[in-house]
């Protein structure tokens, strides 16, 4: 009897095979369903198409032309209220052409040309800005766009352009051009990214000297549905102290910046620049240190100067009795900001003025601790238990964040970790979030090739 059965289960299984292999649909059929009139289908044949990264002119032809299509790519009941973004079949066509790259540029580009749609035109111009380098043939499309009449556009250009121009230099000399824009937005936008560059964007030092002056406010987004208004002015002192010696000659007007500006946040950005380009950053410091403590302007007054401080490393040793006092501040944003700061200003203490703080009552501060003394070596005994009990943290807003922190961090400390073996192993099982069951799966293996790779030394 057991030597039928197998012939059978042969017979059986190859035509099995073969309608699985059937079922692998063409280029052909994918793009009969993009163009079909189930929206939520159309969206799952652009994915596929994307991820066969196709060569093929009608297969990119019918993603490209996708980018128009604002159908919803999910089932959303109409009684649900939309208050969210939601996925269309345009922002998944954006995806499936940045994972097709290269062969997919010059019919974007041929859109850009020839569409006057703006929202479609952003699309495509941020499938080119997810390319990266791949999308360098676009690069004189995306700097003619810097002249659009559309605002928007502009702004899309300027960000696509910092994805895809790899080289420093060439970057600057476009983001130049772009610091004379119309819009207080767009000029934002360009300053940051020359403050990103450091002293590669130096170039432009002179005009950013000048645009101190600029009165102009541009958007400030906190999240995607919170924004406000910072200063342009702000910008420029953040970018100025990035660029080195070349940017001492903007000494002569932030010093006056930080004594007296209007907006208490460009006092801040001007002492964070005083401080950074200044040889006696001294009192730039102490108005940074004030800053914290003040309890009078909006809460970001606190939490950008805390920040500043941090980005000063140790040269802002003074300011830590004071960040210690801004781990009690009522702010979460300004705990959080007051942890990372005393890491980067005092790795060596920074153990002993955080434990109290895994405790802290907002998960994102916990993991904050974590995440920022997870970097540093050697943690005590006490601390590794800490990293091992926030494993099970249960907030239902952000634990994902403490857990995933945790994980990261016992799997950074190798074969110092190997007492969280176990539970790391059951969260690899069990965890049904990705993110965190991805990090424990990582934490796993550091930690037993650390264990291997000392059993291997003794």
């Amino acid at each position: 009897m057991r030597f039928l059965l197998i012939p059978v289960v042969a017979i059986l299984a190859c035509p099995v095979l073969s309608f699985a292999q059937a079922l692998q649909p063409s280029l052909e059929d994918l793009i009969a369903v993009v163009q079909g009139e189930d929206a939520i289908k159309s969206a799952e044949a652009i994915t596929a198409i994307g991820q066969r990264k196709p060569t093929s002119d009608l297969a990119i032809k019918a993603v490209v032309n996708s980018l128009a299509d604002d159908r919803r790519a999910v089932y959303i009941p109409d009684y649900v209220p939309i208050t969210f973004p939601v996925d269309t079949v345009g922002t998944t066509a954006v995806e499936a052409l940045a994972e097709i790259g290269r062969p997919a540029v010059v019919p974007i580009c041929e859109l850009l040309n020839r569409s006057q749609a703006p929202d479609v035109r952003k699309l495509a111009i941020r499938s080119l800005s997810k390319m990266d380098e791949a999308a360098a043939d676009a690069l004189p499309t995306l700097e003619r766009l810097l002249g659009d009449p559309d605002k928007a556009i502009r702004l899309e250009a300027v960000a696509a352009i910092v994805s895809v121009q790899k080289d420093p230099q060439a970057l600057a000399l476009v983001l130049g051009t772009a610091l004379n824009d119309a819009s207080p937005d767009v000029r934002a936008a360009a300053i940051q990214a020359l403050g990103e560059l450091g002293e590669a964007g130096s170039r432009n030092v002179p005009r950013l000297v000048e645009l101190l002056d600029d009165k102009e406010n541009r958007w400030h987004y906190y999240a995607p549905d919170a924004a406000g208004t910072r200063p342009v002015r702000y910008d420029s002192a953040m970018a100025l102290a990035s660029m080195g010696k070349e940017a001492k000659v903007a000494l002569v007007k932030l010093r006056p910046m930080m004594n007296g500006d209007s907006d208490p946040l460009v006092r801040v950005a001007a002492a964070f620049a005083m401080a950074r380009l200044d040889d006696d950053s001294t009192g730039a410091i102490d108005h940074l240190i004030a800053a914290v403590q003040d309890d009078e302007s909006a809460t970001d007054v606190p939490e950008e100067a805390a920040e500043a401080l941090g980005k000063l490393g140790p040269k802002a040793e003074a300011a830590l009795p004071v960040l210690d006092e801004a781990l009690h501040n009522p702010e979460t944003m300004v705990r959080f900001q007051a942890v990372k700061a005393i890491v980067l200003i005092s790795p060596e203490t920074a153990e002993s003025r955080l434990l109290k703080s895994l405790k802290d009552e907002d998960a994102l501060v916990r993991s904050c601790v974590i995440e920022s003394l997870g970097t540093l070596p050697n943690p005590s005994p006490q601390l590794l238990n800490a990293y091992i009990a926030a494993l099970d943290d249960n907030d239902v807003a952000f634990g994902i964040y403490v857990r995933h922190a945790a994980a990261v961090a016992l799997g950074n400390l190798k074969e110092q970790a190997a007492s969280a073996l176990p539970r790391l192993k059951k969260i690899a099982q069990e965890e049904e979030n990705d993110w965190v069951r991805e990090a424990a799966e990582a934490a796993v293996q550091q930690i037993s090739q650390g264990e291997a790779g000392e059993d291997g030394t003794k």
